[in-house]
């Protein structure tokens, strides 16, 4: 028979064997352990709850064991994020930060694809090793080599903002992205 351990209202493991604990109940076998929660003397799937309370530490409970405790209605499985030292659930979920990541890196890879980014460093490196003796269209390259770099940045602040100020919903929203230089496809073709 599987037993759960407590500390608190809080399954710290599952176990089988002799030792002392409380039986887990059939019906919540398949449910994570960072899932369970005792309440009322009942194991239950804390992912039903629509309130539940977090301590200090930002620790979920399915009942208020202390004062200091805060009540906080969502998702029991979303992020929290602590704001003017108030719990609350996050908008943006680990799936969306996900998203939100693999969009701006598909951003990037698609404007420079293949070693464009590397070719570019290279012809900057180059350029630049010739100081002030640059004619006015290698400084027009080096120009749109700097123009790259400064977008890459801003598609790069735009996934930091999205992820960490939880500003995510319209990560999908093109107009949310910094468009890449005019003329980049034209000055990758002479690379």
């Amino acid at each position: 028979m599987e037993k759960v351990q407590l500390s608190g209202d809080i399954v710290t493991g599952v176990f089988e064997g002799d030792a002392p604990g409380m039986p887990l109940p059939d019906a919540l076998k398949g449910v994570p352990v960072t899932a369970l929660r005792l309440k009322g003397g009942e194991l239950i799937d804390a992912r039903k709850l629509k309130t539940f309370y977090v301590d200090e530490d930002g620790v979920r409970h399915a009942e208020k064991l202390s004062s200091r405790w805060q009540s906080v209605t969502g998702d029991f499985s979303s992020a929290l994020a602590k704001e003017d030292g108030k719990w609350a659930p996050r908008a943006i979920t680990p799936e969306m930060e996900t998203a939100i990541r693999r969009k701006a890196d598909a951003l990037i890879v698609a404007a420079l694809p293949g070693r464009s980014e590397l070719s570019m460093l290279w012809l900057a490196v180059s350029l630049l090793a010739k100081g002030g003796n640059r004619s006015k269209a290698e400084n027009e390259k080096l120009a749109m080599v700097g123009a790259v770099k400064a977008w890459m940045a801003e598609v790069r602040e735009v996934k930091r903002r999205l992820v960490e100020e939880d500003e995510g919903a319209g990560y999908a929203d093109n107009d949310t992205w910094p468009v890449p230089p005019t003329g980049l496809a034209d000055f990758l073709s002479e690379l």
